[in-house]
């Protein structure tokens, strides 16, 4: 699908403040009935010098004369009205209607012009902005979609190739082995992926965090650590743990998720017989968890996208699904908490995490 052009920030930013300088609508209705009425009343004024010039009114009783007069004043004014008001006024309504027809079957991509009058520009202005906001939710759902198609199609094409393998009867008992290893192994991906999609995906729609409760942070961090040592042992990594005493109001079940995924990302990207260092500092009543690995490190491109969805910047060859680092952000946000990551190529990098403690 192609992707509609979606109006910047700095140009929301700027409609909007020109918005607030527009002049409010009754300064313009108010001056289209003062001279409407000056220009009724001038033709009216014309129509009675002209009947009294030809002793047509001397003739007539005043009553008539009256009614006359009333009558031409009002087709005068319902004409003017009609003619000038309904281009200069309902034309910004029919617009109005029009790019709400549009947005409704769809197209994201037209923006209104906002019009003199102060009222219908801030409608229009509305309308910009919540084009904007559907039209940048529509690419992320678009995205989405794409991402996980790309991140289900490699495995599962895997999968399906080793298993029209071992269908062979002559296939070696050896070889027969090593493809149903490499389907497991694809299979828990999808596993954990799809686990991954729905954590998410629930945590994305959830505005209130779950029970929480007070907890040694410090404790927390210690078994996190020790539940991760034979991916340590594996790799040959050395795990240096300096933790001050906190204790954490939170979720303990989301928080120790945000540590297992940093610790798990520094494990993906260190180098064998690398060093990963996690520490705790209590100070004023925060605490600051820092989990710093010895990795390839990241550019600054990587950097800016690395809480986002399904993103491995340039180290595609390494494993993961790209969520992790998304789950952790919506956690720490979700907790009220902050979180940022500090790198650069060849220098590792450094995920700090900052919540309150007691």
């Amino acid at each position: 699908m192609k992707k509609r052009e979606i109006i910047s920030k700095q140009k929301l930013t700027e409609s909007i403040n020109k918005v607030n300088d527009r002049t409010p609508m009754v300064f313009y209705l108010t001056m289209f009935i003062f001279v409407v009425s000056c220009v009724t009343g001038a033709i009216l004024m014309a129509l009675y010098t002209l009947l009294n010039e030809l002793g047509v009114i001397g003739e007539l009783n005043l009553y008539l004369v009256i009614l006359l007069f009333l009558v031409c004043s009002i087709a005068i004014s319902t004409s003017l009205v009609r003619g000038f008001g309904n281009k200069i006024i309902f034309r910004s309504l029919r617009r109005i209607t029009e790019f709400s027809n549009s947005i409704a079957e769809g197209d994201f991509s037209k923006r209104l012009t906002p019009p003199r009058e102060k009222e219908l520009a801030d409608i229009c202005q509305s309308l910009n902005d919540m084009a904007d906001k559907l039209g940048r939710n529509e690419l992320v759902a678009w995205d989405f979609i794409s991402n996980v198609s790309h991140q289900f199609r490699t495995p599962l094409a895997t999968i399906i190739g080793y298993a029209q393998l071992l269908q062979d009867p002559s296939l070696p008992e050896s070889e027969r082995r090593e493809y149903i290893a490499v389907i497991e192994e694809k299979t828990k991906a999808l596993s954990k992926l799809v686990n991954s999609i729905l954590e998410l995906s629930k945590l994305e729609y959830q505005s209130i965090t779950p029970a929480t409760e007070l907890f040694r942070l410090d404790e927390q961090l210690r078994r996190c650590i020790i539940s991760f040592e034979n991916r340590f042992a594996e790799k040959d990594i050395t795990v240096v743990a300096d933790l001050d005493h906190a204790e954490c109001f939170a979720s303990p079940e989301l928080m120790a998720e945000v540590w297992s995924n940093i610790i798990e990302n520094a494990i993906e990207f260190s180098p064998v017989g690398g060093r990963i260092k996690v520490t705790l500092r209590n100070i004023d009543g925060s605490a600051c968890v820092a989990i710093s690995d010895e990795g390839t490190g990241m550019d600054e491109e990587t950097l800016a996208h690395v809480f986002d969805r399904f993103y491995r910047g340039k180290n595609r060859k390494l494993g993961g699904n790209g969520l992790g680092m998304a789950i952790a952000k919506r956690i720490i946000t979700l907790h009220g908490f902050s979180i940022e990551a500090k790198s650069a190529p060849g220098q590792g990098s450094t995920f700090i995490v900052k919540t309150e403690c007691r």
